[in-house]
């Protein structure tokens, strides 16, 4: 039995509640939770498989109250559940306070949530510097401005247009919070109370805050000359940042930057009139404006494929507009290796996903998972391997490779394939 308390008082709650605090009713109306205490329990056997509850058994959850908020707590609560595929919370059983704790009935283990639904409102904000630029991958925090419990507290990340939005809960003093990098205040605002959907415009942070650090620069193409319609994707303190280009090949980019953390940056430009893009630049960062100067946008295609013979017929996924791809690195906290799956759909049934396990730089790996066109459920016959001879460090640069093999399908017969990629990382 694994089980960890989550404190809904806690400074950090925003990042240790999975999904949010929206939430799903009885009757399937979403509402903002006001949570009195949350637990996270899973249940393995001895050998590691996941197990639950057996059907038509319940266990009894004992859900601590923190003391700050044990007078507000009411009698008797609803009982929340998250929902794994959503990040939504759905409403099922109640809890009740003995002492300084709630008690209540499940029938299945997973993240339970002691909530009392308020209602909500439809916010929207924009989020720029005093010179127009958007604030992107930026926190924002929004909570009544009468606790320091996780009553309606409601928190998201700014998009590339420095947007926000969401439910926040309604006929409530609030105070709205933007923090930077290292999760320190670096603005706020009383807001509310709202008692409609509101779209509060654009909120100007500005350049006064010391945090507040500009990074700008100019794209040129393989010609010398300015990009015109194309972007810098900046690599910084782990967080990857997308800013445009104007006419006259200019990109400008403000991020909440703190001391203690990532003194350089890594630039690159990306020419999507001429489909080619350059090598990352390692920019030192230099005060409140860094000018990088010139970046040059050329030497490496942008171009994103995967061709794939299956059976003998050829397919072709491009990067027309009709064409999704996904590609990416992701690591087990248990293992040295890194997962790498990559994703390309045309139509539906012009498809295919991978995963591999690698260690970051080139070489021969085997493949985890396979599914392509109308096979879903395939069972891979050894060996079916990657030869990747290219391996990205950064998002922005290319995975690039080749795959063959041959699977099962689920009527157990045998099919093969071989196929080559191109396809950015994320």
């Amino acid at each position: 039995m694994y089980a960890s308390y989550i404190d809904p008082a806690s400074n950090d709650i925003g990042k240790k509640v999975p999904g949010s605090f929206m939430g799903n009713d009885k009757n399937d109306k979403r509402v903002v939770l006001s949570s009195f205490g949350m637990l996270a329990v899973n249940l393995e056997s001895s050998a590691g498989e996941k197990l639950q509850i057996a059907a038509n058994s319940t266990a009894a959850l004992t859900i601590p109250i923190p003391t700050s908020i044990s007078s507000s707590a009411p009698a008797s609560i609803n009982l929340w559940y998250i929902d794994e595929q959503t990040g939504v919370w759905k409403e099922q059983g109640t809890a009740q306070k003995k002492g300084n704790n709630y008690v209540g009935t499940v029938k299945h283990f997973c993240y339970w949530n002691c909530d009392s639904p308020l209602p909500a409102i439809s916010f929207s904000a924009t989020f720029k510097t005093s010179d127009g630029l958007p604030l992107t991958n930026t926190y924002i925090v929004i909570k009544p401005a009468n606790s320091d419990s996780a009553f309606g507290f409601a928190h998201g990340y700014t998009d590339s247009l420095g947007q926000v939005s969401g439910l926040i809960p309604a006929n409530v003093n609030l105070v709205l919070a933007v923090y930077d990098q290292c999760g320190n205040m670096a603005y706020s605002n009383n807001i509310g109370p709202f008692a409609a959907n509101t779209d509060l415009g654009t909120i100007v942070i500005p350049n006064s805050v010391s945090s507040l650090t500009t990074i700008k620069g100019k794209l040129l193409s393989c010609n010398n000359t300015a990009v015109n319609s194309g972007y810098a994707s900046i690599y910084f303190n782990n967080f990857v940042y997308y800013t445009s280009v104007n006419t006259a090949g200019d990109f400008s980019i403000s991020i909440l930057n703190c001391s203690g953390i990532s003194t350089t940056c890594e630039i690159l430009g990306v020419d999507e009139g001429a489909h080619e893009q350059g090598q990352p630049v390692t920019v030192p960062i230099t005060g409140q404006i860094t000018d990088a100067g010139n970046i040059v946008a050329c030497g490496t295609s942008t171009a994103m494929f995967v061709n794939y013979k299956l059976d003998g017929i050829n397919y072709a996924i491009a990067n027309p507009v009709d064409s999704i791809f996904g590609a990416y690195s992701y690591r087990d906290s248990l293992s040295s290796l890194s997962d790498t799956y990559v994703f390309a759909q045309h139509s539906n049934n012009i498809f295919i996903s991978f995963i591999f396990s690698g260690n970051g730089i080139p070489g021969v790996y085997p493949l985890n998972s396979l599914a392509i066109n109308n096979y879903h459920n395939v069972s891979l016959i050894t060996p079916f391997n990657a030869t990747i001879t290219s391996f990205p460090q950064f998002a922005g640069e290319f995975y690039e490779g080749s795959f063959s093999g041959s699977f099962k399908d689920s009527l157990a017969t045998l099919h093969n394939i071989s196929g080559s990629f191109h396809l950015i990382r994320q």
